[in-house]
C-alpha cells in the first residue's frame, strides 16, 4: 500500500508538470479552497496560528489572512511538479526580479562561507535552484522513510548541481568542511528541531518558541555569514528577496542569537503574510506547559 501511495504521489507531480504553472496553480488554489470550505485540520492550525502572531486584527482580518495563505499554500502544491520536473533552465526564466542580489553576491565574493536562512515563504524549492546555480552549494535533507519518494527528492534537489548530505553527524561534518571552503547552506530556519536538545526557547512574535540552535551553531564553529532569502510568488512566476541579518544571529549569548533569528523570519514574514506556511504547528513546542494551542 505505500509504495502504491508513492507511486501515485509521483505520478500526479509528473501530470502536474506538463501544465502551465498558472494553471497548475489554479488547480492547486481550487483544491485547497474546497478543504478550507470542509474546515480542515490544517485549517484550524492556520486561524489558530495567526490569531497568535496577530491579536491586533480583528476576526474577520484573521479569517481573510488566514484564507489567503491556504489558498496559496495550494498554489504552492499546484507548482510543485513544475518547480522539481521541469528543465532548471525553465523555473530559473520564472524567476522575474532579485532583491537584494547584491548582498548575496558580495557575501559569496567574500569567501567566509555563507548561510541562506529560508523561511517557509513562497516556494524554497526555487530558492534552492537559485543557489545553487551561482555558487557551490551544500544543504541538508531529512529521510521520510519512504525509499521511492527520498530518492525521488534527493534527486530533484541535486539536478542543479547541489550537494545533499543527511541530517546525521556525518553530514553535519561535511556541511561544516564545506562552509569553511566558502560554499554556501541554505538552512529553513522555522522548522522546530527534533528534539529539545537541538533547540532552545526564543520569542517569535511575542510568544515563546523551541527554535534551533543548528544556526548559531554553524555560525561559532565556521565563521560564515548569515543572511536571509525566501522566492516569494508572483503572478507568473516568482520574485526572489534578500534581507541581511544583524549580527547578533552569531553572538555568543544563544538566547540573543536566536532572538535575532525569529526577528529575522518575522521580518521576511512581514513582506507576504499571506505566503507563510501557517499551517505548520510553530507553537507545539512552548515551555512550562502541556497544553496544546491546537486542541
Amino acid at each position: 500500500m505505500l509504495e502504491l501511495q508513492q507511486r501515485l504521489f509521483l505520478g500526479i507531480l509528473r501530470i502536474s508538470s506538463w501544465l502551465p504553472m498558472t494553471v497548475a496553480r489554479r488547480i492547486g488554489c481550487v483544491l485547497s479552497g474546497c478543504f478550507w470550505a470542509l474546515k480542515s485540520r490544517n485549517r484550524h492550525v492556520t486561524e489558530v496560528n495567526i490569531a497568535h502572531c496577530y491579536p491586533e486584527l480583528s476576526k474577520s482580518e484573521q479569517t481573510q489572512l488566514a484564507r489567503a495563505s491556504y489558498l496559496s499554500i495550494g498554489e504552492g502544491l499546484g507548482e510543485m511538479g513544475a518547480v522539481w520536473l521541469k528543465p532548471v533552465e525553465q523555473i530559473l526564466a520564472s524567476i522575474e526580479s532579485i532583491e537584494g542580489e547584491a548582498l548575496l553576491l558580495e557575501a559569496i565574493d567574500r569567501d567566509q562561507g555563507l548561510i541562506v536562512l529560508i523561511p517557509h515563504i513562497g516556494n524554497w524549492e526555487v530558492m534552492g535552484l537559485h543557489l545553487a546555480s551561482v555558487h557551490q552549494t551544500t544543504s541538508l535533507y531529512e529521510l521520510s522513510g519512504r525509499k521511492q519518494i527520498d530518492h525521488f527528492i534527493k534527486k530533484v534537489r541535486s539536478r542543479n548541481g547541489a550537494t545533499l548530505v543527511p541530517t546525521n553527524q556525518r553530514g553535519i561534518g561535511r556541511l561544516l568542511k564545506n562552509l569553511k571552503q566558502g560554499q554556501v547552506t541554505a538552512v529553513l530556519p522555522d522548522q522546530l528541531p527534533r528534539g529539545r536538545s537541538g533547540g532552545e526557547y526564543a520569542p517569535f512574535f511575542g510568544h515563546s518558541v523551541l527554535t534551533m540552535t543548528l544556526v548559531n551553531n554553524l555560525l561559532q564553529r565556521t565563521g560564515a555569514e548569515a543572511i536571509f532569502g525566501f522566492a516569494q510568488r508572483t503572478k507568473k512566476g516568482f520574485k526572489l528577496v534578500f534581507k541581511p541579518a544583524c549580527r547578533e544571529i552569531s553572538a555568543d549569548n544563544q538566547v540573543g542569537a536566536l532572538t535575532a533569528l525569529n526577528r529575522g523570519v518575522e521580518q521576511c514574514i512581514a513582506d507576504c503574510p499571506e505566503q507563510y506556511a501557517w499551517e505548520y504547528k510553530r507553537f507545539r513546542d512552548r515551555p512550562k506547559t502541556k497544553n496544546s494551542i491546537y486542541d
